[in-house]
């Protein structure tokens, strides 16, 4: 793993990229331009590395690049073979990175980090015996409307003030309303579903989550544990930037940015896997219950079927209203998973074999 995300010339190309967007499009002479451009969408199409993917794609942002941005989508979705790309767009036009397993990493933080939370972040060594892959943004409004469209049901059908944006975030869904969506995304593209809705088959109290599930390639909410793998993208600092208050305007949305709303998915800068807003915009569900840390080595592991009643589910990330102790990667929060937080959204994950 490290040598994928630390190789010296594949550090240096994203920063290059990255730094190129900087200018945007009036910057540059369009026979400057133009060429740059091109070399830029074939790394996007191209590039096996997340990283360079997720750069890329900011950069080309940035160039108002958005329809061909669109288009090179609609190409990636018909592939079936990814070849040797750690990263994937799925039917929905989704983008995955792909983390090799087995991952061992130190989760939690040190005693001496800033803001640390100490009885709720314990440093400890954490091995993740699986490749997975997970989403490079949020789930967004227009995404999650999809999914609204084809189950009446679901009694929220819209955003609110809190996310405006149809490229916003998807806010104000419970724990269980993110699960129904992993599940409606397995079954659109045959894969197995990784919960069990209760006997009056709602996604409510009493709903289970398959014994098996982290052996199943549908699509799940992240572990805990991937979570904050994802988000620290091998970086041993509480931020996957570094320690630097200053620079998180350039990565995440929070307080001093964005006090009031959370805004589009992808517009800031990601980090070294081509992952957006890990931390900031809104908190993001994960799949744990909200339980103290273990000392020593800790395997990422589902030993027994789970029924769901009403307990604390993990939510992750910091979000727009929370001030910078909030958004660091080993920063941990809770909330039951009835609840409909505006400040709180989710990003879908699967085990990759």
């Amino acid at each position: 793993m490290d040598a994928i995300l630390f190789h010296p010339e594949t550090s240096v190309r994203r920063a290059l990229i990255l730094a190129l967007g900087t200018y945007g499009p009036d910057a540059l002479s369009p026979s400057d331009r133009d060429p740059l451009l091109i070399r830029l969408l074939d790394l996007y199409k191209n590039d096996p590395d997340s990283g360079i993917h997720g750069a890329a794609e900011w950069a080309l942002r940035q160039f108002d690049e958005h329809a061909k941005l669109n288009a090179a989508d609609a190409e990636l979705m018909k592939r079936k073979d990814w070849g040797d790309r750690r990263w994937l767009i799925n039917s929905q036009g989704q983008t995955f990175a792909l983390i090799e397993g087995p991952v061992e990493f130190t989760m939690g933080s040190p005693p001496t980090e800033p803001d640390r939370y100490g009885p709720n972040e314990l440093a400890h060594r954490r091995i993740i015996p699986r490749r997975f892959a997970m989403a490079a943004r949020e789930v967004t409004v227009e995404e999650y409307q999809e999914f609204v469209k084809e189950n009446r049901g679901v009694d929220h059908a819209s955003n609110d003030k809190y996310s405006p944006d149809p490229k916003g975030p998807m806010n104000g869904v419970s724990w269980y309303d993110a699960v129904a969506y992993c599940n409606w995304l397995s079954r659109k593209e045959n894969l197995p579903e990784c919960y069990e809705p209760n006997e009056q088959n709602q996604y409510a109290d009493r709903m289970k989550i398959r014994a098996d599930a982290l052996r199943r390639n549908g699509y799940r909410l992240p572990t805990e544990a991937e979570w904050e793998c994802a988000c620290r993208a091998g970086s041993g600092t509480s931020r996957y930037f570094g320690l630097s208050v200053d620079l998180m305007g350039r990565y995440a949305w929070y307080l001093a940015t964005s006090p009031d709303r959370a805004r589009p998915c992808g517009s800031l800068l990601p980090n070294d896997l081509g992952q957006f807003d890990m931390l900031g915009n809104v908190f993001e569900w994960c799949q744990d219950q909200g339980v103290s840390y273990r000392a020593g080595i800790v395997i990422d592991d589902i030993s027994m079927q789970e029924s769901i009643n009403v307990r604390t589910r993990l939510v992750r990330g910091g979000a727009f209203k929370y001030a910078p102790a909030n958004a660091r990667s080993a920063n941990r929060d809770w909330s039951a998973p009835t609840n409909r937080a505006g400040d709180c959204g989710f990003r879908p994950a699967r085990t990759y074999n």
